[in-house]
């Protein structure tokens, strides 16, 4: 037993080298220099015949981004079950097998993608009583809703939720907003998202998990009109059907299309308050891939990280997931002391 453990650490250590060198993707734009150093530190290419699997794929369009002032970035993540992990909050939540894009700005997409992701976190201090964040926050209301959520109550509507979709899901101790917007500010907008919103004591997080919309109307147009005076030939709600679309969104009677993106969303919206399960059958030993994701708007850094666990590691398996995830976490925050240097250089300089 001592033999395989040493063998199968030694394995493991060998994938959490390679996937560190081929995993992690820097974006740091706003000064040239810095981005050059950090992509050429740190942008190794994967390709197939890497040891371990990369959580980024089909990701040229932003693999390496031309140097910019943008915040904001979009990629593919694979057609794989993947766990997104903020480690410094302590939740994850499943992204289920499809043809899924993260993004930092769920209005940020790249062409061709069914379904986006996107997640917003924002550090509570950010929030200003004479400011309206970019989700429609001022501080008041985003205090409100915050704790109208630790009593387990919906709070103040600060989105454009649609009334029947409102729910308050318990996730692990506390609750979170779940609600679906079809569309907002104006007759003309056309949307489908599921909306996940909840606050730690530090951070308020925002997941939005959005369908294609042009997809969703082709494939049912009988819940759909034009407006040729406010928005020409394109189709729009017609909203006396809305209720009736959602209903059949709940059913599992709405289009193929449709139910694809419901029931992605659902699948998201239920990993956060249960716990992620995974079935090894008796005598195997199986390494799986967990996926680290950060995006720092501030400093303009995004970090994608692939590293190996023993499924159902319990025991001598058990210290080793340990040792490999502490020595991720050295490495991450080794990265985030290196973008600190390189920004206080450049500001001296």
């Amino acid at each position: 037993m001592n033999i395989l453990i040493k063998k199968l650490k030694y394995f493991l250590n060998f994938l959490l080298a390679a996937a560190i060198i081929c995993a992690l993707i820097i974006t740091i734009s706003g000064c040239a220099a810095i981005a050059k150093i950090a992509s050429g530190a740190a942008q190794s290419p994967v390709t197939s015949e890497s040891p371990v699997a990369s959580p980024i794929t089909e990701y040229e369009a932003a693999k390496t981004p031309e140097v910019n002032d943008k915040e904001d970035y979009a990629g593919g993540l694979p057609n794989d079950n993947v766990y997104y992990q903020d480690y410094e909050e302590g939740f994850s939540f499943l992204l289920p097998e499809g043809k899924i894009e993260f993004s930092s700005n769920h209005w940020l997409l790249l062409s061709g993608s069914e379904f986006s992701l996107s997640i917003v976190k924002t550090p509570l201090e950010d929030f200003k009583d004479d400011e309206i964040s970019v989700y429609g926050y001022t501080r008041e209301l985003m205090l409100e809703e915050k704790t109208a959520l630790e009593s387990g109550s919906f709070g103040p509507a600060a989105d454009f939720s649609y009334p029947p979709s409102e729910n308050v899901k318990n996730i692990n101790g506390s609750y979170a907003k779940d609600y679906i917007v079809f569309g907002r500010y104006e007759v003309c907008d056309v949307r489908f998202e599921r909306v996940l919103v909840f606050y730690s004591e530090s951070y308020q997080y925002i997941i939005i998990i959005e369908g294609d919309a042009d997809l969703i109307k082709q494939d049912m147009p009988q819940y759909f009109k034009q407006d040729n005076r406010n928005c020409g030939d394109m189709l729009v709600w017609d909203f006396e059907k809305q209720q009736q679309f959602y209903d059949e969104l709940i059913n599992g009677t709405a289009s193929e299309k449709a139910m694809k993106w419901y029931n992605l969303s659902a699948t998201v919206a239920e990993s956060l308050s249960a716990p992620i399960t995974e079935t090894v059958v008796d005598g195997q030993i199986i390494v799986s891939n967990r996926y680290y994701m950060e995006n720092d708007t501030e400093k303009n850094y995004s970090i994608y990280l692939s590293y190996p666990q023993i499924l159902d590691g319990r025991g001598s398996f058990e210290s080793i997931n340990t040792e490999i995830y502490e020595l991720v976490i050295s490495d991450i925050n080794a990265f985030k002391q290196d973008v600190e240097d390189l920004l206080a250089f450049v500001d001296i300089t």
